[in-house]
């Protein structure tokens, strides 16, 4: 999968530079309605500052106003996890889950930021990839013998199934079953369940 496509670009970003003031990013974030803006200096990507964490500065500081002006970006930079373009769509979803990112960010070979990949956009992708708004799913259970896909293959061949997805999941269980997760046209979904459920499957 070409991550690019996912990419948002640095030069449609908002950003802020660690010298800029806190004040500034509080406008800039207040004028595009964002939570959160990624950190920029000559193209070098440094983090992410908060919304919320400079909103807190009005709560504990008795001279906010002053703070706002006079405090720099680089006080309240957070981390936020930086990959390179070449990263996989897999390693992509599995940072973003493990560090609870709002998004991650690319850079290239020397390190000049790209753009980032944010929640959205993963979210969008795995509906693509899933088939969620096309056909209908059927879950079947397997136990792991071999031939199991051959078999269901044969049953769609019949029935002449368009398969719009297919994967499977291994679940934790202390059974030996596997689920595969199969998405086909609703025009043959009821006759392929009542093939599988003849051939022994179980399907929901």
């Amino acid at each position: 999968m070409k991550i690019h496509t996912l990419i948002t670009k640095h030069k449609y970003l908002s950003t802020v530079s660690s010298q800029d003031s806190l004040q500034t990013a509080l406008e800039k974030m207040r004028e595009t309605d964002i939570k959160s803006m990624p950190v920029v200096d000559n193209k070098k990507f440094l983090g992410i500052i908060f919304k919320d964490k400079i909103l807190e500065l009005f709560l504990t500081d008795s001279d906010s106003e002053k703070r706002l002006r006079e405090a720099k970006v680089e006080s309240l930079i957070e981390e936020i996890p930086i990959l390179r373009e070449d990263s996989s769509f897999e390693h992509i979803v599995n940072t973003l889950r493990q560090n609870d990112a709002v998004f991650v960010a690319l850079v290239n070979k020397e390190d000049k930021f790209l753009g980032i990949i944010p929640h959205k956009a993963i979210f969008d992708e795995m509906v693509n990839i899933t088939g969620l708004n096309n056909g209908r799913k059927l879950t079947i259970y397997l136990h792991d013998i071999p031939g199991q896909l051959a078999k269901i293959g044969q049953i769609l061949a019949k029935n002449k199934a368009n398969v719009q997805n297919l994967s499977v999941r291994n679940p934790k269980t202390k059974l030996d079953i596997r689920q595969m997760l199969l998405r086909v046209d609703e025009s043959v979904v009821d006759q392929v369940k009542k093939d599988l459920e003849r051939a022994g499957y179980r399907v929901d």
